[in-house]
């Protein structure tokens, strides 16, 4: 019963970690301050900014994995 919890704590840490970083290299693209007038604005500039952590970690995948994710 305790090597389960443990190896939940391990799994749950590993993913938490993996969110924290990502978080992190989103908000790092970030300016100072996001202008938006509207919430719609806002959630625009949020998406694009989400979109271009996922373009930039693409183009970081070596040609390997680039093709197991097209084929």
């Amino acid at each position: 019963m305790q090597r389960e919890n443990t190896e939940d704590y391990f799994t749950k840490r590993r993913i938490r970690k993996g969110v924290e970083t990502a978080f992190s290299m989103i908000t790092a693209k970030f300016g100072k301050v996001i202008k938006a007038t509207t919430i719609g604005g806002f959630l625009t500039k949020l998406r694009l900014f989400i979109t271009a952590y996922a373009i930039n970690c693409f183009l970081k995948l070596s040609d390997d994995k680039k093709a197991l994710l097209f084929n």
